[in-house]
């Protein structure tokens, strides 16, 4: 809705306001308005938060074969160098859980028991993980 309205703004000229529930007899923003303005704003700052949570534990590469399984796979931190590991990483920002690719030291920092899991048959210092079909 956020984009919609900035399009709109940039492509029309307003001629004036709809009174009714957004918009009083004055011409004035609501409650009901600064209410979706609230939403829109909370909605925006947890899209940023997933871009950085995204950006802080890059999606695992994978493979998979229905006959054969699958594997989970980490390319190195291309800034450091440094290993990352598969895991199992639930996402209390969308509520679902996703391959991450961690390093050992955002894993020892990581506050959230329960946030990282290993895959099964795997090793914590392993960089790539099998999947069973």
């Amino acid at each position: 809705m956020a984009r919609w309205r900035e399009r709109y703004r940039k492509d029309y000229t307003p001629v004036g306001r709809v009174v009714g529930r957004y918009f009083g007899p004055d011409g004035q923003p609501t409650a009901a308005w600064h209410a979706v303005e609230a939403q829109v704003a909370a909605a925006d700052a947890l899209a940023a938060d997933v871009v950085a949570e995204a950006r802080q534990f890059p999606a695992c590469n994978s493979r998979w074969a229905q006959n054969a399984g699958g594997e989970v796979w980490c390319d190195a931190d291309a800034a450091t160098g440094a290993p990352r590991h598969p895991r199992r990483m639930f996402s209390a920002l969308q509520h679902q859980t996703r391959c991450a690719c961690v390093t050992a030291e955002a894993l020892a920092a990581a506050n959230d028991v329960g946030k990282f899991s290993l895959y099964d048959g795997c090793d914590a210092e392993a960089v790539r993980c099998r999947i069973a079909p």
